[in-house]
């Protein structure tokens, strides 16, 4: 079977009469993307395929009864937020980080690379297929972009993702210490332990491959002298378990100045664990609800 990268992806067009708000479907056989009518001029096709576009797509819904509620232009406005929240609160500096949103089965949006992302406006951001090829969108796409659609294809659940260089976390990292002592009762019910993965090139295969054992298991991982990458059903989750993990960084750092680390004892670790599996269960069933 031809890998996914070699395959060439086939698009069919779905369209009636070009005018006003009426839309246009471009799909395969996995999805859909909707674009308005206007703006198909401006996309163009060869020998049936969609390569990289020029323009963004129009607005429309994204939802392919999979949980995913927001419009593309809801999706944009998310990541800006997000995104300033990052820069504006020391998460991330200069053209630090990434963030991404699985819109669909079939693509994702993405900050682009080489942008503050504190400063972005809506048409920077890309949207890439499930192999990181860009489909929509004129800026270049993230060098972290591996990174982010391995975590998505490997965790169905996961519809967002946030790459950060927060300092006290980092610096664990850079020391080459994971953050897993069992320390706080609250992060051991929001995340459990952060585990560490070993130093790979940023923006290369190799780190995507280091990450692949850690990512079924944890909902945030330490980068060995790079930075943090959380990850979480959706935009607001990702962040808040970026958060979270420097705000435990710095807590764990307090605890080695003092000197007298007081970790929890085993059986209390494992009945947070249990509670964090209902919690988790619960909110899968609240979300396959909505």
């Amino acid at each position: 079977m031809q890998h996914p990268r070699s395959c060439t992806l086939r698009w069919r067009v779905l369209r009636d009469q070009l005018r006003g708000q009426e839309k246009i479907k471009i799909g395969n056989q996995h999805g859909n993307i909707i674009v308005s009518a206007r703006d198909w001029p401006k996309i163009h096709r060869k020998s049936g395929e969609l390569p990289d576009a020029t323009v963004l797509c129009g607005e429309g819904n994204f939802s392919l009864g999979l949980g995913f509620a927001m419009s593309e232009h809801e999706s944009r406005l998310e990541i800006l937020r997000f995104g300033k929240m990052l820069h504006e609160r020391g998460l991330i500096a200069a053209t630090d980080g990434n963030v991404s949103v699985r819109i669909n089965k079939v693509s994702v949006m993405i900050t682009p690379t080489c942008l503050c992302k504190g400063m972005l406006n809506a048409e920077d951001l890309v949207v890439v297929d499930m192999w990181g090829r860009k489909l929509l969108g004129f800026r270049d796409v993230s060098s972290e972009i591996d990174m982010h659609m391995t975590i998505y294809r490997m965790r169905p659940d996961i519809n967002a993702v946030v790459h950060a260089h927060p300092p006290t976390a980092t610096g664990f990292a850079a020391c080459g210490l994971a953050l897993d002592q069992a320390l706080i009762s609250e992060v051991l019910l929001s995340l459990g332990a952060v585990p560490l993965a070993r130093y790979a090139t940023p923006g290369t295969s190799e780190l995507s491959e280091v990450l692949v054992p850690l990512i079924p298991h944890h909902d945030a991982v330490l980068m060995a002298n790079h930075g943090v990458v959380t990850y979480g059903c959706n935009l607001e989750q990702a962040y808040m378990n970026m958060e979270t993990v420097e705000h435990f960084a710095k807590i764990a750092l307090v605890v080695k100045q003092l000197g007298c680390a007081n970790p929890l004892p085993a059986e209390q670790v494992s009945k947070l664990d249990e509670m964090r599996q209902r919690i988790q269960s619960y909110k899968s069933e609240l979300r396959s609800r909505a």
